[in-house]
């Protein structure tokens, strides 16, 4: 890709997707402000770690979760 020859615009890229997955984990939160629900997704967290890295799985997780 183009792109990524250019170290600089490359970087920013970086910092485009890092400031993503903070907005998504933001977002994650405000969508969850139902305490239950956060708990229940602190508690999912907490089973799976990794799963803090990927708020959108959670997310759909626990929407999957509440729909039972």
């Amino acid at each position: 890709m183009e792109l990524h020859r250019n170290p600089k615009e490359r970087q920013w890229l970086t910092m485009e997707l890092r400031h993503n997955l903070k907005e998504r984990r933001r977002l994650t939160m405000d969508l969850c402000h139902n305490r239950k629900e956060k708990r229940m997704i602190m508690e999912l967290c907490s089973k799976e770690k990794r799963l803090m890295l990927r708020p959108m799985k959670i997310l759909m997780t626990a929407v999957v979760v509440l729909a039972r």
